[in-house]
């Protein structure tokens, strides 16, 4: 009883650091914080009813944290009422990221909506705001370790393999896997 009271008490000294050590200040809603979360950049971050971020019984639950990046002013993040997402995720939005309602992500998933840097190399030290929005639809299921990269679309219901890049849109009631992601059934 007493191990378990020492662990409650670290995971809620490491969630309230990681609060204050976020730049982000126009995050709002109403959420769970299971394990840390870092908000960073100028833009928003919303929050609809019921999500959680984190998940006790998971790989990395003392270990890894939530990040959340909306760069710019005009950058957001939008997550969707009783969205589960598991430890170790991350996104960064330079456009938006919306992620819709009932959604469940596994642990150590990222989304990025840009290349993030030039590939010329001339450019790639250089000020870089490619950015494409990203879209998953509501009810979607994300596997473990899955990178969902910038422009994609995931359509409802869709379940995406663990391990999984995600290049290009996903259509609805289909299950996708691979490097790059490519659609292996229909639902």
């Amino acid at each position: 009883m007493m191990r378990r009271f020492f662990r409650w008490i670290i995971q809620r000294i490491r969630v309230v650091k990681y609060r204050l050590l976020s730049t982000c200040s126009r995050v709002s809603g109403v959420y769970s914080a299971h394990q840390p979360v870092l908000f960073e950049g100028a833009g928003s971050i919303v929050f609809g009813k019921g999500v959680e971020l984190g998940v006790k019984a998971s790989p990395g639950f003392f270990s890894s944290y939530v990040y959340l990046e909306a760069r710019f002013p005009s950058s957001s993040i939008k997550i969707g009422d009783y969205t589960r997402i598991n430890n170790g995720f991350s996104a960064v939005a330079f456009t938006t990221i919306t992620i819709g309602t009932k959604v469940l992500i596994g642990a150590d998933c990222s989304i990025i909506d840009t290349n993030g840097h030039a590939l010329a190399p001339e450019l790639r030290h250089e000020n870089f705001e490619n950015g494409a929005a990203v879209t998953i639809e509501d009810n979607v299921f994300i596997g473990d370790r899955v990178t969902i990269l910038k422009g994609v679309t995931i359509g409802a219901n869709a379940v995406i393999g663990s391990g999984a890049v995600v290049t290009d849109a996903v259509p609805e009631n289909t299950v996708v896997a691979g490097n790059p992601a490519k659609v292996v059934r229909c639902l």
